[in-house]
């Protein structure tokens, strides 16, 4: 298989994966059966995006050969993370409500935040594949 392929599948698949296993982990804490707020991870996601950013500051200090504008890049995607972050909780408190419940509240928690979440760890692992960050 053609190792560009396998960068993009796996730039897809981490992320995908990281969800799943907020979902899993959601769910056997509350041992009870499947709940759509077992699929409310994209809090979670982002964070994920924010430890990665700051990791990321350490690669680049301690690389032999840093990234042009590695660090400004990465400035501006932690940025991007807490301002994400910050949409995000204003989401959730909006809409985690039990009272909120039907296709609004899946929308907004299911589909809103956990694309945010997914679209910041692809995009991270897509610049860091490239060499940008």
């Amino acid at each position: 298989m053609d190792q560009k392929l396998i960068q993009e599948v796996a730039a897809f698949l981490i992320p995908a994966a990281l969800l799943l296993l907020g979902c899993f982990t959601e769910k056997l804490i509350e041992g009870d059966g499947w709940k759509t707020k077992h699929f409310f991870v994209g809090l979670d996601l982002t964070i994920y995006f924010l430890a990665s950013c700051l990791v990321n500051v350490l690669d680049i200090a301690s690389a032999a050969s840093p990234p042009r504008n590695g660090y400004l890049w990465t400035v501006t995607l932690i940025t991007v993370a807490l301002l994400c972050l910050f949409y995000q909780t204003t989401v959730h408190q909006d809409w985690e409500d039990e009272k909120k419940r039907g296709r609004k509240q899946t929308f907004m928690l299911c589909g809103v935040s956990n694309l945010i979440g997914l679209v910041l760890l692809y995009g991270f692992m897509r610049l860091k594949l490239e060499g940008a960050i």
